[in-house]
């Protein structure tokens, strides 16, 4: 220890280990006096233990251990304080290293809080504090992880567990621990302040006054982090005031500034400490804060930092019969979809209404139960009372119909949602119906409608401030620019929303975003990278309720282990994923799911598997976007696998596809030798390129000239050509990783007269 430092205090909540650190800090350092303050009671004894060991020294260390209980009172803690300052002034030689649960607050005095330990320094003192019980004790359990974490990473907590270890081993510890520290009791205490874990946060809790155990008390009502206005919503205006009574007591933390927390073991100790009366008081206050900070479910925040704050409050509610517990459903359903089904249910049986109808249709659809989502939709739409309700029935109703591939049936749902929400006035659900129709415009291969419905969307969520739906249309967008092969686009952007969501601390969106941004570097060849990213989308989604994204999560990272020499690792992540989202009976999952085994088998020679998976894909309609960029790159690196176009005079065959007579489409025939021909140079082709093409000869109007390529370029690319036709710098072009092999003379190779409209790419 650097001795310009006269006044050092070890300071934190009980169990952190401050004893312990004092004394290893002077075990090296001499001459040091070690006086352990738990039986003094007041200044006078402390200046009596103190001021003979000052007498006989001119140097070194004095510590003084556990002054907390002795800073308490205003008038003894004052006179106290008055008294280290005198010995700091009087023996000039001599610092002070203060153990206590609450800082000094003296001008010179270094401040240091310790904080719990890290899973691997506390898996480590665990197995530490098992084996000098003379028991063996892996390292390397995973269990242990998952206990340190219920134990906080306390190492009071940590020994008292341990010591219990022999007879309840590492999973009965964790099961008999949740929601309970009076299982840590030491089989033979030192002191009686630290035999049990109760008792060192009792110590604690007996040096507030009644008024800051009171504001404790709805502290620990907080499930999550809390801000100061959220504090202030519960303790009213001298909130700041009483959290830096209970901070300087070291019983809330703050992990960053402006955030704070309160430790679950002390959480449990005032649960027991409360009365049923007032703890039922601090619950309807609790649920009171929710409801108004989050008054518009439809315009939900930042929910993802109180979700487990929304379940408690929700249920609650749902016990005390209070309507309201349906408002707070349905925020906790933006971030907990696939859940509290048994609550919604009690919920309903309770209130019916068409939000709770809307609420469980949407917990059905993520459970894999389709037809019960529809049959909720539909019996919420005829007791909806407003439009703005009926929007979301109606979107839920497309999302149903989408799953089952009626793509005409959720285009309707979705424009019926679109018209209900622009008849209401809520330009949000306006902007969720847009990027809704903007995706099947992307299926049905409407490319300038579906880029015109995302900038509407991304107007109205800049027009309300809604950054996270504007992030999410974003991030849907970049699939579509991925998915068209334009990967320096959909890198950029995707980077973007990632950094919007991780701000707002939307983890779990962050992670999807990661998860196709993988994909993206897979399909760059930085293969690498795109392990590192799925591993970190996986870290975040692992424990996700969403079992979809999930599963494809894992088997997007199972494809960057397989092309990175690790087939066997893969394999079993894939099989996993394939159990994940089983239960939820997504047909295209699953075939996301079973496309990402191609890459095992190109792994493992297989090539022929290869082709049939990629066939098999191609064959399902809605697997056809999410998977062309896999197929992509499966086709450029497996052997065997064709990545020929063969173009004649009058027609084509694609890859792996049969050949397509062409000779009775002359404007179809003419537009495709157009991109061939573009391809060859590396450029790409205009709408008005391809309209030249296709009718050299022909003056029509800008608008009907346009849609007569569209209407031609679907039809080529539902002749086979669908995922080669790529978007690109504003016009078209043939996916440049294909070889064009020309069949028959060259002198019989078409011309076209769109040269003038063909640019580099």
């Amino acid at each position: 220890m650097e001795r310009s430092v006269r006044l050092l205090t070890l300071w934190g909540p009980p169990g952190i280990g401050k004893t312990r650190l004092a004394c290893a800090l002077v075990q090296d350092v001499a001459p040091a006096a070690f006086l352990s303050l738990q039986s003094i009671a007041d200044v006078e004894d402390l200046n009596a233990l103190v001021e003979p060991r000052l007498a006989s020294r001119t140097r070194g260390w004095v510590v003084l251990d556990n002054l907390e209980h002795l800073l308490s009172g205003p008038n003894e803690g004052q006179a106290v304080v008055e008294r280290i300052q005198r010995w700091l002034s009087d023996a000039p030689g001599v610092s002070f290293l203060v153990t206590s649960r609450r800082r000094i607050h003296l001008p010179h005095e270094h401040a240091l809080e310790l904080l719990p330990l890290d899973p691997t320094d506390a898996v480590e003192l665990f197995v530490q504090c098992v084996r000098r019980r003379s028991y063996d004790l892996e390292t390397d359990d995973g269990e242990l992880h998952e206990l340190v974490q219920v134990l906080e990473g306390l190492p009071l907590a940590i020994e008292l567990a341990a010591a219990r270890w022999e007879l309840l081993g590492t999973r009965g510890l964790i099961d008999r621990m949740s929601g309970s520290i009076q299982l840590l009791t030491h089989p033979r205490p030192i002191d009686a302040k630290h035999a049990t874990l109760r008792r060192a946060i009792a110590w604690s809790w007996s040096l507030l006054s009644e008024e800051d155990q009171r504001a404790l008390e709805a502290l620990c009502t907080f499930r999550e982090r809390f801000g100061i206005s959220d504090a202030e919503a519960l303790l009213g205006p001298d909130a700041l005031c009483r959290l830096g009574v209970i901070r300087d007591h070291a019983l809330v933390r703050v992990p960053v500034p402006g955030q704070f927390e309160v430790l679950a073991s002390i959480k449990t100790f005032i649960r027991n400490e409360v009365t049923r009366e007032r703890a039922e008081a601090l619950a309807d206050a609790h649920a009171e804060w929710l409801l108004q900070r989050f008054p518009d479910p439809d315009r939900p925040a930042a929910l993802g930092v109180v979700r487990a704050d929304l379940q408690s409050a929700a249920r609650h509610l749902v016990r005390r019969k209070d309507p309201r517990a349906g408002h707070l459903l349905e925020l906790l359903n933006k971030v907990d979809r696939p859940c509290h089904g048994d609550l919604i249910d009690q919920a309903l049986a309770q209130h019916d209404s068409a939000r709770l109808r809307l609420v469980r249709s949407r917990v059905r659809f993520w459970a894999g139960r389709f037809d019960a989502a529809r049959d909720d939709a539909e019996t919420g739409l005829v007791m909806a009372p407003d439009r703005a309700t009926k929007a979301w029935l109606h979107m839920s109703l497309g999302a149903v119909a989408h799953h089952f591939g009626d793509l005409e049936a959720a285009e309707k749902q979705y424009e019926a949602a679109l018209a209900n929400a622009d008849t209401a006035g809520v330009p949000r659900t306006e902007a969720v119906a847009l990027i809704n129709l903007a995706m099947l415009d992307y299926h049905h291969d409407r490319f300038e409608s579906s880029e015109e419905r995302y900038q509407l969307a991304d107007l109205k969520c800049r027009t309300i401030g809604d950054h996270q739906l504007q992030a999410r249309a974003v991030m849907n967008r970049s699939m579509l620019l991925f998915r068209q092969g334009m990967l320096t686009a959909a890198e950029t952007s995707l980077c973007s929303v990632i950094e919007i969501f991780e701000q707002a601390r939307d983890y779990e969106l962050s992670a999807k975003a990661k998860f196709a941004l993988g994909l993206v570097y897979h399909e760059q060849g930085r293969l690498s990278k795109s392990l590192e990213t799925h591993e970190q989308a996986w870290d975040h989604l692992q424990h996700s309720p969403d079992a979809l994204s999930r599963g494809m999560c894992l088997a997007a990272l199972a494809g960057a282990l397989a092309a990175l020499g690790d087939p066997s690792t893969a394999r079993h992540h894939l099989d996993r994923a394939m159990g994940i989202v089983g239960p939820a009976g997504h047909d295209a999952t699953q075939r996301f799911i079973e496309l990402f085994y191609a890459f095992v088998d190109q792994a493992e020679g297989r090539d022929e598997a290869v082709k049939d998976r990629l066939r098999a894909a191609h064959d399902h309609v809605v697997l056809r976007a999410i998977a062309r960029s896999v197929t992509r790159i499966l086709r450029q690196t497996t052997p065997g696998v064709s990545s020929v176009l063969e173009v004649g005079p009058d027609w084509f065959v694609p890859p792996m596809g049969e050949r397509v007579n062409l000779s009775r489409h002359a404007s179809l025939c003419r537009m495709f030798h157009a991109l061939v021909n573009t391809a060859e140079t590396g450029g790409v082709i205009d709408v008005d390129g391809l309209f030249g093409a296709g009718w050299p000869h022909e003056q029509v109007a800008l608008q009907s000239a346009h849609n007569r390529v569209h209407v031609n370029l679907v039809k080529l690319r539902n002749l086979g050509l669908r995922d080669l036709i790529l978007r690109a710098n504003g016009g078209y072009q043939l996916d440049p990783t294909v070889d064009v092999a020309w069949r028959g003379s060259e002198g019989a190779r078409p011309k076209t007269s769109a040269c003038s409209n063909c640019r580099t790419a």
